[in-house]
């Protein structure tokens, strides 16, 4: 396609030279410039007008060309694998839960596996501007180890849905935090959030907290696949 289009050029180019050219007559003769700039009036506006049919002969070779490259790159191999995958934006959480473990399996250190836990579920899931946890201490959650801005020290369990998850013992998807009652706002940015009660002997000891800039940026497949993580974190950690 690009040779058809400098080849279009180029024809256009030698025929605006070839009408360009002073007569061979006038030329050879020694005619005047009188006759030489009256042929010229007759010539210049048909090279006008060649020239715009030149210019509109390429935009229309360049749109086609642009949309038949279109057309190959979504029918090639890369683009069926990647669309399918950009638009389901699916976690592997059966992955997720078997790095967490290999991560955190036999190591000693709370505070460490935790840190390494929250920068793990930070990079593996797109779309989040913190994920961290919080513990219970005198009946107030406390902040653990996180990835994402500064945030809130202490929550009471009686507010925000760090609370809720705690009070209800069970997983809180909430798809809009400005519409949820007692929502407490560490981080303005955020616009949705999931948090999974972290268990001991049954009982809620803490909590696994996400949030998103995004409006319902959780699903239940991610309140599944986290509570599956979590179990890994009460398994080898708790």
């Amino acid at each position: 396609m690009k040779k058809r289009i400098g080849a279009a050029l180029l024809c256009g180019l030698l025929l605006v030279m070839i009408l360009t050219a002073p007569p061979r007559g006038i030329a050879d003769s020694g005619g005047t410039r009188q006759a030489f700039l009256q042929c010229a009036g007759e010539t210049v506006p048909s090279i006008l007008i060649y020239v715009a049919f030149l210019v509109l002969v390429y935009l229309v070779i360049h749109a086609i060309a642009t949309r038949k490259g279109r057309q190959e790159r979504a029918k090639s191999p890369d683009a069926e694998r990647t669309i399918p995958e950009k638009e389901d934006n699916m976690t592997d959480y059966e992955s997720l839960a078997a790095q967490a473990k290999a991560l955190i399996e036999g190591v000693p250190h709370r505070t460490a596996n935790l840190a390494n836990l929250s920068a793990l579920i930070y990079e593996t899931l797109p779309d989040l501007n913190w994920a961290g946890f919080y513990f219970l201490e005198n009946g107030v959650l406390v902040l653990g180890p996180f990835q994402g801005r500064p945030a809130c020290i202490e929550i009471p369990v009686e507010k925000g849905v760090c609370g809720a998850a705690v009070r209800e013992n069970r997983s809180q998807l909430v798809r809009d935090v400005h519409a949820f009652e007692g929502h407490i706002a560490c981080d303005s940015a955020s616009r949705s959030e999931l948090v999974v009660p972290i268990h001991k002997d049954g009982v809620p000891i803490g909590v696994l907290d996400l949030d998103s800039p995004s409006l319902s940026r959780f699903t239940e497949a991610d309140r599944e696949g986290l509570e599956r993580v979590v179990r890994v974190i009460e398994t080898e950690i708790i």
